[in-house]
């Protein structure tokens, strides 16, 4: 991916990152991977699962003490999410795994609930208007952001969020950013 988005290879990035890692390292601060495309991409297509543990791997070698798996094109499916976070919390039980999911496919309550059932603990979404082209309406935004947070809180869990304040978010108007 960073090679369509920025010209990188993967190798010339893993070069930039090193001496990131280190220089986080000696301050103090937590590092965190970020895998994006973990499910696949428009412009790679499906993602292979060896090579983001190669990945993990080698970035653990490097002292990361976290990674992010990112669905950044919504392709992830219950099954292959949970089978990618049960062998990933298997075989590296010292990370702190965050699963980032894409909700383009209004999946992304059950992918969650599959990888939580793995022991994944820490979610990011982004919502399907986000893929939209143009302005997106904070409308549209919140109203999406209230069904996830219902959908996941209807399976037992607490998001943490106060839908109600957010809510009222909403009599302000329509917004478009």
């Amino acid at each position: 991916m960073n090679a369509h988005l920025f010209g990188l290879s993967r190798i010339e990035t893993f070069r930039q990152l090193i001496p990131a890692i280190g220089v986080l390292k000696s301050g103090g601060v937590v590092s965190d991977l970020q895998l994006s495309a973990v499910f696949g991409s428009p412009f790679e297509g499906r993602a292979n699962d060896a090579m983001v543990l190669q990945l993990v791997d080698y970035f653990c070698l490097l002292g990361i003490e976290g990674v992010t798996l990112r669905d950044s094109s919504g392709a992830a499916s219950p099954a292959e999410t949970a089978a990618l976070c049960r062998r990933i919390v298997q075989l590296y039980p010292h990370l702190t795994v965050t699963l980032h999911l894409n909700d383009a496919t209004g999946l992304a309550a059950q992918i969650r609930r599959a990888a939580a059932d793995e022991g994944i603990v820490r979610f990011g979404l982004t919502g399907r208007e986000l893929a939209l082209p143009g302005n997106m309406n904070m409308d549209l935004h919140i109203g999406t952001s209230l069904r996830y947070i219902a959908e996941v809180e209807s399976y037992g869990f607490n998001t943490g969020i106060n839908a109600e304040n957010l809510s009222q978010i909403m009599q302000f108007g329509s917004v478009n950013i």
